[in-house]
């Protein structure tokens, strides 16, 4: 499975590949923490998107994780 970030520009990037899910949710904390140590995350918000990709809202309005194979 890949991890995605994608930007404000809607350009993605890859940011680990890991066998499971539980593991890149970790990245993604991690990756937020090290890009921006004062953003909080109150809420993660998660859907489907056309692409089979699974979409994680962590609050920013126009960046968004991106999970998928």
């Amino acid at each position: 499975m890949k991890l995605y970030f994608e930007d404000r520009y809607e350009q993605r990037h890859l940011i680990a590949e890991k066998a499971t899910r539980e593991e890149l949710v970790q990245d993604m904390y991690k990756f937020i923490s090290e890009k921006n140590p004062n953003f909080k995350v109150y809420y993660t918000r998660t859907w489907i998107n056309d692409e089979g990709l699974q979409v994680l809202d962590v609050g920013s309005h126009s960046e968004f994780f991106l999970i998928g194979v």
